[in-house]
This record gives C-alpha cells, sequence and structure tokens, in this order.
C-alpha cells in the first residue's frame, strides 16, 4: 500500500490471509480490470445484484466483486471487457481461499467506472452514482497504469487463456461470437466459420451493437439447431476493436457443444424414502472424490463421501422445476415463457450440486444430480402455485453458500450408474442442512 492508500489485488490477499484486512483496508481505494460480469439479478434483500470479476498484473486469480442496485434504473454499464473500476471503502473477505468485495456497512463506499481507453479530460468516465471528487494526480497514474496493463494484456493473449469457462466444465459455458444483429428485434450471432446463432430469449440483448462487433456469451448453452439457450448467469459481454480476439477473430480455437433439446433434460427414476436410504447405507464406508471420479464401473456402485459444497446450480427454482411427459420436458421458467399447459405433466426438481474434497486438486469438482427426495434443502415441497415463494428460501440458501466465511462440509451417499454410456452420480442422501 502507497501512502495514498492506493492497494493492489495481491495486496488485498495478503492482508486476508495475514487476517488484517480490517486494519490495512479500511480505507483503501482499488484499481481493477474488469474479466467478466453477470447479468443483474434480484438479490435475497431485495436489491439488484451483479457478479463482477477483476483482475490486475499483480495476482494469477481475481478478486470477485459483488455489486448492489436499489432498482434497475441505477445500473452501472457492466459491459466491456477491460474498463476499469476504481474501488474506495470496500469490504474484503476470503471464500474458499478467494478474495471478494463487496461495499461497507457503513455505505461510505465509493465506485467509478473508467473506459477501457481514453485519452479525454475526463479520463473516460462512464458512471459515478455518488458524483465523487474527481481522482488526485497518483491515483490518475495508477489508472493509467492499469489501463496500459490491460492493454497489453488484451492485445496479446486471446480471452481464452484469461480464466475461460468451457464446454469441458459444464454444459452451460462462454463462447466468442461476432454479432451479425443486435438489437431489441434480433438477437443474431456467427461464429469463425461463418455458421449463425439465435439467443432464445431477447431479454438479455439491451445493448445495440453494430455488425461485426465481437462479444463475449458468458454461461450459455448452445443446441443442435443452433440457439443459444440462456439462463440467469448469461449476459453479452463487448470486446474492444482492439484485443486479440476481435483482429484474430477467423483464427480462435474455441470448443462448441452443441445439445440435443429433443432428449429428455432429466432423468426418471424410481425415488425411495431417505429413512429407506438411511438404513441401506448407514454401514457404508467412506471414499473420496477422485476415486468416483475415477471409477470405470459398468454396474451401480454406491459411495459415501465427506466433502465440501463449491456451488449448486440451477441459480433459481424456477429452472429447477421440470414438467415432463413421455416426449419431452420443460423447465417451469421454460413453460412460462412458451405459455405451455403443465396442468396434465407430472413434475420433478432437479439440481445439480458441486463438490470437493482434498483428493482433487485446485479448481476441480465432482458433480452430482439431487431430486425432490434429496434432503439438502429444508423448504418443503415446491409447485407451480408455491414456487415464487419458495424461490426466495432458495435464494437465501445460495447467498449463504457464496458469502460464507467457512466452507460448508458434510456426508453424502451418491449412487454412481450409467446411462447411454454416461456415467452418472445422484446424491441420494445428505446430512447437511443449510
Amino acid at each position: 500500500m502507497d501512502r495514498e492508500g492506493i492497494v493492489q489485488i495481491r495486496d488485498v490477499v495478503d492482508a486476508l490471509f495475514a487476517e488484517q484486512a480490517n486494519q490495512l483496508l479500511r480505507k483503501s481505494k482499488l484499481f481493477g480490470i474488469i474479466i467478466d460480469v453477470s447479468r443483474p439479478k434480484r438479490h435475497a434483500s431485495g436489491d439488484f445484484m451483479q457478479m463482477v470479476k477483476l483482475i490486475d498484473e499483480t495476482f494469477d486469480g481475481y478478486l470477485t466483486l459483488f455489486f448492489f442496485y436499489k432498482s434497475l434504473n441505477d445500473i452501472a454499464p457492466l459491459d466491456t471487457i477491460g474498463d476499469i473500476v476504481y474501488l474506495k471503502r470496500f469490504q474484503y473477505l476470503l471464500f474458499n481461499n478467494n478474495p471478494q468485495t463487496r461495499h461497507n456497512q457503513y455505505k461510505t463506499s465509493q465506485f467509478l467506472l473508467f473506459d477501457h481507453q481514453s485519452n479525454t479530460a475526463d479520463l473516460g468516465l462512464k458512471y459515478n452514482p455518488q458524483e465523487s471528487r474527481s481522482l488526485n494526480a497518483l491515483e490518475i497514474q495508477s489508472l493509467n497504469s492499469i489501463r496500459q496493463y490491460a492493454y497489453q494484456r488484451f492485445v496479446q493473449k486471446s480471452l481464452l487463456e484469461n480464466f475461460w469457462y468451457g464446454p469441458d466444465q459444464h454444459p452451460f459455458y462462454d463462447v466468442i461470437f461476432k454479432v451479425k444483429e443486435l438489437n431489441e428485434q434480433k438477437n443474431i450471432f456467427y461464429d469463425q466459420n461463418g455458421q449463425e446463432f439465435t439467443l432464445v430469449s431477447q431479454v438479455i440483448s439491451e445493448s445495440q451493437l453494430p455488425p461485426d462487433s465481437t462479444v463475449k456469451l458468458r454461461n450459455v448453452q448452445i443446441h443442435l439447431d443452433n440457439k443459444i439457450q440462456v439462463n440467469d448467469l448469461t449476459s453479452i459481454l463487448r470486446i474492444p476493436d482492439y484485443y486479440y480476439d476481435h483482429v484474430n477473430y477467423e483464427n480462435i480455437n474455441q470448443q462448441i457443444v452443441k445439445v440435443d433439446k429433443t432428449q429428455e433434460q432429466f432423468i426418471k427414476l424410481n425415488e425411495e424414502s431417505v429413512t429407506q436410504i438411511k438404513a441401506k447405507y448407514q454401514q457404508l464406508g467412506k471414499t473420496q472424490a477422485k476415486q468416483i471420479l475415477d471409477s470405470k464401473a459398468q454396474d451401480k456402485c454406491v459411495y459415501h463421501i465427506y466433502a465440501e459444497i463449491v456451488g449448486i446450480r440451477p441459480p433459481t427454482l424456477h429452472e429447477a422445476l421440470i414438467f415432463y411427459n413421455d416426449h419431452q420436458s420443460y423447465s417451469y421458467k421454460e413453460a412460462l415463457a412458451n405459455k405451455l399447459n403443465i396442468s396434465n405433466l407430472d413434475s420433478t426438481l432437479q439440481f445439480q450440486i458441486q463438490i470437493t474434497d482434498k483428493s482433487l486438486v485446485e479448481g476441480q469438482f465432482l458433480s452430482a444430480i439431487g431430486f425432490k427426495n434429496y434432503d439438502l434443502f429444508t423448504f418443503g415441497e415446491v409447485n407451480a402455485a408455491n414456487v415464487d415463494s419458495q424461490n426466495q428460501k432458495y435464494q437465501q440458501i445460495l447467498e449463504k453458500l457464496l458469502l460464507a466465511e467457512e466452507s460448508i462440509q458434510g456426508d453424502f451417499i451418491i449412487e454412481q450408474y450409467k446411462i447411454n454410456n454416461q456415467q452418472i452420480n445422484r446424491v441420494v442422501d445428505t446430512q447437511i442442512h443449510i
């Protein structure tokens, strides 16, 4: 930290691990480069929240900023990779050894957003909600320095080399496309081979970008018919014209995995009560996550594992609540969007839980599906009549998991079997209640 209280992400991480954040960072000022942004979503507090990932030259990882708004009218234009944020008097904490930040409890935090490049007198200021004072000379020097680092980094390297979330990690993943037409009526993109792709939803495309603009589509799923499925984490982020991925677009080597939406999106299984499962597996010895991931068994196997929860999907119960018949399945969210009659359909809940233990390397996790007999959640039955109220409880659980200062761990019973040569891990019991 310099004499003006300006810190970098490495300073933040060091202070957090030394348990000196309150003393060293209380009045600190930090500049960070935007590498990723989620779409605004309603938070359990009633405010809107965006998750912003920030980098700088001092730290190999990223700092996650949780940015809150009272109304969508107050939203910041967090839509361009490489833009610079300025944080003053923000609160910092560690979650799973990863740094996070949000405004402090005294509401004295200050936030500014600057363009990725600027030669103007206002330094490229894009957002100043509190009409804060202008930067002093040392702050301007820091802004110019991190802006120059961002330029060098993104001119020389593809975003695929910068914390990229690819299809090998999850069915919803990131892609880089160019815009063919992006406005309120049409959302059409094309890839390196000229193939066209169309957004299923019009909701996330509020910005209008000219043809041939390069964008990052965050957290999407692509169907065989080149339709782009979105979720609550999806966003469209502009990639500036001088970045590597725009200049060398035809040479980008990204993997695009498509899914067949005509196939069932859930698995129908005979469900047993939690009591039956506990009685059946209570004497089962414990194993490790790596053994489950590496298993080549063709027949059903059952494992008992003590592990840490690192993620729960989907982000809303409206997507977890599935209506189905013998031919097709729809989430409640899809049924509403397409005005489908669900009165004669069966329903189930489906979650994906991501867990890890010491047998796995950092960033690696075991994914398992959970159904409505799965007792991680204690809010009871979910149906079309109560999904909105139950989702509020679900959001509180996700928030607690996301911001927990200590990891959430417990015992899981995992059934593993194969369907159409695909390995499926199913959580059939857990003793965890968040």
